[in-house]
This record gives C-alpha cells, sequence and structure tokens, in this order.
C-alpha cells in the first residue's frame, strides 16, 4: 500500500511545527481544503492544549482493516509520538473529533500522565479526552463552519 505524503509547516508561539499527513493508500485523497482545514485545527488544539511537543507525524488512513483490528477511529502511539486517524467515509468534524482526542492523549502524556492501562475504557483519561474533544471540535467550529458537512 502506498503513501502520500503532505507536509505542511506551521508558525506559532510553540515555534515551527511539521506535520506529515500520510495517506496510506493514494487512491483516495482529502482535498486540499480538508487537509489545510485539518492543519488549521492541528495549530489551534496545540496552543489551546498547551503542546509543547507536537507529534512527529499524523497518519491519515482509509484502512478500514485497521481500524476494525485496533478497535478505534485513532490512536496516539507515545513509543514514537504518532498519530494514527482513520477517515475513510467519515465527515470533517468526525474526523477533527478523533484528532482532538488524540492530541488530547498527546499532553496528558507530556504531562506524565498516560500508562499502559491508561486508554481503558472509562477510564479517567479516556473521559478527560473525550470531554476535551468535544470542547476543542465546538469552539474550533465556531470560526471554522466547513467542519459541519
Amino acid at each position: 500500500m502506498g503513501s502520500k505524503c503532505y507536509p505542511f509547516l506551521f508558525m506559532s508561539k510553540l515555534g515551527q511545527y511539521i506535520a506529515q499527513f500520510l495517506l496510506e493508500d493514494k487512491t483516495q485523497r482529502l482535498t486540499e481544503s480538508e487537509t489545510g482545514t485539518i492543519g488549521e485545527f492541528i495549530k489551534y488544539a496545540i496552543k489551546n492544549l498547551g503542546i509543547q511537543n507536537p507529534p512527529r507525524n499524523l497518519s491519515l488512513s482509509y484502512d478500514n482493516a485497521k481500524a476494525k483490528e485496533m478497535k478505534s477511529f485513532g490512536y496516539f502511539d507515545p513509543n514514537d509520538n504518532k498519530i494514527w486517524v482513520y477517515v475513510g467515509n467519515r465527515n470533517m468534524g468526525d474526523i477533527l473529533r478523533t484528532l482532538a482526542h488524540e492530541l488530547v492523549h498527546r499532553k496528558q502524556d507530556e504531562d506524565g500522565r498516560i500508562s499502559y492501562e491508561s486508554g481503558e475504557t472509562g477510564s479517567d483519561i479516556e473521559n478527560e479526552a473525550n470531554a476535551m474533544a468535544g470542547v476543542l471540535l465546538r469552539d474550533f467550529g465556531k470560526q471554522h463552519e466547513e467542519i459541519y458537512q
């Protein structure tokens, strides 16, 4: 399976940040507008969460077999500081909510709060990521109506 890399350079108070959007299936693509919205959301979330060390890369995937295997639409890997998000057949708001959830986990990891058991359904860590993702998405959506497809 091929991958397509979309590099973006963001400037903010946090300094320079380069995110790589890796589409794992090059036959399916997000539009330039959609990747732009995702880039703006990443900047917004990093600033609002106070993330000092952003994820090294972000994989946007159409691999529903992986989503089924993981039983999740996204994950943050603290070992390599990577976020994976399933984007197939999902609207932008849903993709961004998943991305926000995983960015909250990145912040929790920075704060030394992630452990092996952290990802259990109903855990304080998961509940916090769910709640914060909703807040980030709603606040971002007030300025970016395009996320409501």
